[in-house]
């Protein structure tokens, strides 16, 4: 079936862009996503460096 659909020459342009949108939008929802999720990691870790920062700054050696 997917061989006489990709052969025919009537119409063909339309449903196979339909088709290929697909694949290209779930890539690009996927790439988003994956972004969303470094930059809640670099955020995190920020936050911890900060804090690590704040609590050397504060505690001296020789401080009890």
């Amino acid at each position: 079936m997917l061989g006489r659909f990709w052969v025919s020459k009537r119409g063909n342009f339309a449903v196979a862009t339909a088709v290929a949108m697909v694949p290209l939008m779930l890539g690009l929802a996927a790439s988003i996503d994956l972004i969303g999720t470094s930059d809640d990691a670099a955020q995190l870790q920020n936050s911890l460096d900060a804090a690590g920062l704040a609590m050397g700054t504060k505690y001296q050696p020789g401080m009890s």
